[in-house]
């Protein structure tokens, strides 16, 4: 198998594991935010609810970032494999 099948095997890999996270921190921080909605309306406890808001910002923020940086990463290695491939249709064009 070659670089540009290895390539294309990672990023079909990454792809569904990329899609499961975002959709399990979503649900995470709605989760939280409506918990902390609960809280505060409900409860009328609004200490609880700045305690629980300011750490889903915060995760979520992180967690979205570390799914950024996999995806860009996944890109990048796109564009390498699209530059190769560009390279092996101009040899065999001259």
């Amino acid at each position: 198998m070659g670089k540009i099948e290895d390539i294309q095997k990672l990023i079909d890999t990454f792809k569904m594991e990329r899609i499961i996270y975002v959709i399990l921190t979503s649900i995470s921080a709605i989760s939280l935010i409506g918990i902390g909605i609960y809280v505060a309306l409900v409860e009328k406890n609004y200490q609880g609810f700045i305690a629980l808001l300011v750490p889903t910002g915060t995760l979520t923020l992180c967690i979205f970032r570390v799914l950024k940086m996999w995806d860009d990463a996944l890109k990048f290695i796109s564009n390498i494999k699209m530059e190769e491939m560009q390279k092996v249709i101009d040899v065999h064009a001259h």
